[in-house]
């Protein structure tokens, strides 16, 4: 039986100075990789954006613009 939980994609994204400093602040008081908080928060606020779509606009949320050079870049 396959383990459907297993860690096999990556996702690679650009983040600001404030994100990476709110990350360390996270890790700092916590006893796990810096990946797994990531994880875990990405996971969280899946859950809520799903309960809740307009939580993106809070977020100040980026379109996806698609161009022939570039597919798929935010503006």
């Amino acid at each position: 039986m396959a383990n459907t939980k297993a860690l096999v994609q990556q996702v690679t994204l650009r983040v600001t100075e404030t994100d990476i400093d709110q990350i360390e602040r996270v890790s700092a008081n916590l006893p796990l990789k810096r990946s797994a908080i990531i994880r875990a928060a990405l996971r969280l606020g899946m859950r809520q954006l799903e309960a809740d779509p307009t939580l993106l606009l809070q977020a100040n949320a980026q379109p996806l613009i698609e161009t022939p050079a570039s597919p798929w870049k935010t503006f």
